[in-house]
């Protein structure tokens, strides 16, 4: 996937869209994240993004130049703010989907009402202890975008929300 000068507008400035701008960021990209907080309340995450990330506050709605639309866990795909990106084919994804698109590793992916926890860190102890080289993350840590690059990765473990 080529993202190197892209225009991605990352929707949602919560732990998973930080790691997400950053990611896409380091990488090239054109990374605006759109929040729909005031800047005094985001004044913490803010300060976690990369010097060239650029915020957009009191919003999620992505500019029209947006090439690609990154969502974060905790926005609905569904949402009207995303109507004139959907009108004009602008492909929406996930962070979960982006992460997957830079992965080489298999990736398990759990999901549920309950239990999905202890089966997230089950699957990765039963890994670790076999010797494999495991990333655990998702919704209970590290967001996926965060451990794409972890050097020698042999699998992904990951728990997701039924909507990811």
């Amino acid at each position: 996937m080529e993202i190197n000068n892209k225009k991605i507008a990352v929707i949602g400035l919560a732990r998973t869209g930080i790691a997400a701008a950053n990611f896409l960021a380091a990488r090239g990209a054109d990374a605006t994240v759109h929040d729909s907080k005031t800047r005094q309340e985001l004044t913490e995450a803010i300060q976690k993004l990369r010097p060239e990330v650029k915020c957009v506050f009191g919003s999620i709605k992505p500019a029209t130049d947006a090439e690609l639309i990154v969502l974060s866990p905790g926005v609905d795909i569904h949402s009207s703010a995303l109507d004139d990106a959907r009108a004009n084919g602008v492909e929406i994804i996930s962070e979960l989907e982006l992460g997957y698109r830079f992965n080489a590793a298999p990736v398990i992916a759990v999901t549920g009402t309950n239990g999905k926890t202890t089966t997230v860190t089950l699957i990765g102890n039963i890994l670790k202890k076999a010797g494999k080289n495991v990333v655990v993350g998702g919704n209970i840590g590290d967001p996926f975008i965060s451990l794409v690059d972890t050097p020698k990765t042999e699998w992904a473990v990951l728990e997701v929300s039924s909507f990811q």
